[in-house]
């Protein structure tokens, strides 16, 4: 389910929430900086925080024992440690455990496959940075899998 149907829907949210979670609420905001979800043409990080916010306070306010895990997407093309440093730095603003993360891998007919063997946005034509050291996106992975509040 997208994030924004829930900022639309504040009871859509509650009864997911109360009725159908286990415990654990997993959401894909894929990364913490606008540089990168602009190129996966995704929701903005000033959306996806005011969720964050709306399902913190609805579990305060209802006090429902559940917790919130993110998925993110390491390595897509756009993203530097510049950009990494911005997801590292949502996820210590929201205070986000137990993270979920996996290395980008181009898939056939898109347009970050385009991207990533390009290093081109075939839309806008814009130079992207690409990193392609395993290593370092090893170590990109690392980083937002280990982070803490």
């Amino acid at each position: 389910i997208r994030m924004d149907e829930f900022l639309w829907n504040k009871n859509f949210l509650e009864q997911i929430i109360q009725s159908h979670s286990s415990g654990m609420f997993k959401i894909a905001p894929e990364s913490g900086s606008n540089v990168v979800l602009k190129k996966m043409n995704k929701t903005k990080i000033e959306e996806i925080s005011r969720f964050i916010k709306a399902f913190q306070d609805l579990k305060n306010q209802k006090k429902i024992n559940i917790k919130l895990a993110c998925y993110f997407l390491i390595g897509h093309p756009g993203e530097s440690e510049i950009e990494l440093k911005e997801t590292l730095q949502f996820i210590q603003e929201h205070k986000l455990r137990g993270n979920l993360s996996q290395i980008f891998t181009p898939t056939p007919m898109s347009i970050s496959s385009v991207m990533y063997y390009t290093k081109k946005n075939p839309i806008t034509n814009e130079n992207i940075f690409v990193e392609k050291d395993l290593k370092v996106i090893e170590k990109m992975k690392e980083k937002v899998t280990k982070s803490k509040k």
